[in-house]
């Protein structure tokens, strides 16, 4: 993997996340967490694969801040890793000190900077790892616009087959049927069941 700074990525993907001895109901069998990744698991609704996959997409993210001088944005699943590790103060600190430099955590940008923050990290994700993020990790924006304009079109077309009066009641059931799979469609699209993709932290 071709990165810039060998050093600093060796230093970040190896870096030991910090995890409570939390008790994880969801998980099956239900168990104490041991790890970073069960802590992700039991404050998210991800299973276990999923939750390795976050962190490292996060481990690749605060590779990304550490080199960038200008904000990042995370899409939302990697700002949750980001969020839990920013629950430990102290490890986030002392990671901040070996990279040499403050990793900040900014809330609530402007979406419009956001969809730049977000666009310039994939962008950065590209050149360093010399790959496409993977979709289900840091999706692009036009799918996750492809997939909101989709879902807004399910919902239209469920509110006219399933409210509308004037809609003929032989079309009404296809128009109800259809919109709800343009819904889906456009949510497994852009990766998302209700969340933002694109998170408002850079």
């Amino acid at each position: 993997m071709p990165v810039s700074d060998p050093a600093l990525w060796t230093l970040i993907a190896d870096w030991p996340l910090p995890f409570r001895k939390d008790h994880d109901p969801k998980a099956s069998p239900p168990r104490v967490c041991q790890r970073f990744e069960h802590n992700l698991r039991a404050a998210g609704d991800w299973s276990d694969a999923a939750s390795d996959r976050i962190t490292e997409g996060y481990r690749r993210f605060l590779y990304l801040k550490a080199l960038s001088d200008e904000p990042l944005t995370p899409p939302h699943w990697l700002d949750e890793a980001w969020h839990l590790h920013l629950g430990f103060r102290d490890d986030y600190t002392a990671l901040e000190r070996a990279v040499g430099r403050p990793l900040p955590h900014r809330r609530t940008i402007l979406k419009k900077e956001a969809n730049r923050a977000y666009a310039r990290g994939r962008a950065l994700w590209r050149r360093e790892f010399d790959a496409d993020p993977p979709p289900d990790l840091w999706p692009a924006l036009g799918l996750v616009a492809a997939g909101n304009a989709i879902s807004t079109i399910g919902v239209g077309l469920w509110i006219i087959g399933f409210v509308a009066p004037f809609t003929p009641w032989s079309v009404s059931p296809w128009l109800f049927g259809l919109g709800i799979v343009l819904v889906l469609a456009g949510n497994f699209l852009t990766g998302k069941y209700g969340p933002q993709v694109v998170s408002r932290c850079a």
